[in-house]
């Protein structure tokens, strides 16, 4: 009794979340904080992306999106996988000296060389000049917001996600407020992007400082050609791997964009966010799951993958319900969110709610290929993905416009999720689809059938967010009640 009272006290209240003691302890931890960071920053935001589909228009809100897809992009130039280097090599090397300052000068100086040549592309770009503006606003948010999430992931490496929160609020409160008033006054794409631009110049600035004491130096200038050589050296099969998977990401919007297709884009769009919001457990479980993974991949190849399993059975908790959920309420989704006027988009989001699964897995599968030095494999299973999807949307975006982009990013994705299997399978030894996974896949979509079974039957004509939250419980008792059972007679062993 004693210690579950001093469990509770403030003073181990913050021991355990500050910090790392016991494996699950530390991914219990780091998952709190990247929740709190991501659900607080991303639900703030959440408000200004809403407000600013109805109060733009689709086609404004399209253009928009446009420019921060085309921006989004070219982004891999500025990074090349260094951040997500940088964070395993932390992780890995603890004792070592690790050349921080090296890492974030090469990345500034890419950073700039991508925004000169992002400027120059979009002379291409078949529009308005608004349009150009646009794509320039948001390629300096997109790359301030690199050059931060740097300093995040040698944050990572050590375990401790709890900083990043403090700077993902506070960007995200400012770019809310600021991003409401102003296009309240001006309601323009170009507007929209100057909040941006304001509120990640802001995060960046913050967490400047907060980096400085906690590794006890401020970020410099360091120009060390040899160091900038082993980075990418070994950064570059991360980088082909990011390059790929962004034309598999951002490909759909562009296309519609240079056939002028920005009212569809703004429609796409909409959907896209909230599969964007879909995909965010995914982000936080597999980030907080990383660096013990990473550690224990080499150490304890049993233990690996039992933390491999309980990640993927968390990954499928979550990912099963909003996907029946998502399905058979999707319209009641868009409309609450954006109103009737987007009433195009939910044929889209009923498309795209299938790629949540696809992305969540070929996430924990590139990821499990990181953690093993594989990174290079993870290139060609994105490359042609890529490439599927951009031959098919040059084909099906003419002939069936955004509806078209959509199929096209399920079967590209698809495609490319098959080659992840084929590759983890053979250059990895931890397994994804083994007993414990298939087990937990069929009992908690059991679950999900009878949460969608009980909501059709007895919460027909209530609002959106009665069902929600009645789902949300039905689930959860049903998902308990696997969980003890699966325990107590041995059928899920994770």
């Amino acid at each position: 009794m004693k210690l579950s009272k001093d469990l509770f006290q403030p003073k181990k209240i913050k021991e355990n979340l500050l910090t790392n003691k016991t494996t699950k302890q530390t991914i219990i931890k780091n998952t709190f904080w990247l929740s709190a960071s991501l659900f607080l920053s991303k639900v703030i935001k959440y408000f200004l992306v809403i407000y600013a589909a109805r109060i733009l228009g689709a086609a404004e809100y399209g253009t928009f999106n446009f420019a921060m897809s085309f921006a989004a992009l070219f982004y891999i130039f500025a990074d090349l996988g260094i951040g997500s280097l940088i964070s395993r090599e932390i992780a890995q090397n603890r004792e070592k000296k690790i050349n921080i300052s090296a890492g974030f000068t090469l990345k500034l100086v890419l950073t700039f060389l991508t925004f000169f040549g992002i400027v120059l592309i979009s002379f291409f770009v078949p529009s308005a000049e608004n349009i150009k503006i646009t794509i320039w606003l948001m390629a300096i948010f997109t790359l301030v917001n690199g050059l931060t999430n740097y300093l995040y992931n040698c944050f990572y490496g050590r375990e401790e996600m709890q900083y990043q929160t403090i700077t993902e609020v506070i960007e995200a409160g400012i770019a809310t407020v600021l991003g409401i008033y102003l296009i309240s006054l001006v309601p323009k794409a170009y507007i929209l992007s100057i909040n941006y631009v304001v509120s990640a110049v802001v995060g960046f600035l913050v967490m400047l400082p907060i980096f400085g004491k906690k590794f006890g130096q401020f970020v410099k200038l360091d120009f060390d050609k040899k160091e900038w050589k082993r980075i990418l050296s070994l950064a570059w099969p991360i980088s082909l791997s990011w390059a790929c998977f962004n034309i598999l990401t951002y490909t759909d919007v562009t296309f519609m964009g240079f056939f002028k297709l920005f009212e569809q884009v703004g429609y796409y769009s909409a959907s896209q966010k909230v599969i964007a919001l879909l995909i965010l457990p995914a982000n936080i479980i597999i980030t907080s799951v990383f660096p013990t993974l990473s550690k224990n991949s080499k150490e304890n190849q049993n233990h690996a993958q039992r933390i491999f399993n309980f990640q993927n059975f968390l990954l499928l908790g979550i990912i099963l319900p909003l996907i029946f959920g998502g399905y058979f309420l999707a319209q009641e989704v868009i409309f609450f969110l954006y109103g009737a006027e987007y009433s195009p988009s939910v044929l889209v989001l009923k498309i795209l709610i299938f790629l949540t699964f696809l992305t969540y897995f070929s996430s924990v599968l590139a990821n499990l290929l990181f953690v093993y030095n594989e990174q290079k494999r993870t290139f060609w299973a994105y490359l042609v993905g890529g490439i599927i999807n951009v031959i098919l949307n040059a084909f099906f975006i003419p002939k069936w416009g955004m509806a078209g982009a959509a199929y096209a990013t399920i079967i590209s994705s698809g495609v490319s999720f098959l080659g992840l299997i084929y590759l983890s399978l053979k250059y990895t030894p931890l397994k994804l689809f083994n007993f414990s996974f298939f087990k937990s896949f069929i009992l908690l979509t059991l679950a999900s059938i009878g949460m969608m079974a009980f909501l059709m039957e007895f919460f027909v004509g209530f609002s959106l967010i009665i069902k929600v939250i009645v789902g949300a419980i039905i689930y959860f008792l049903l998902a308990s009640l696997i969980w003890f059972l699966g325990k107590k007679f041995g059928f899920l062993n994770i």
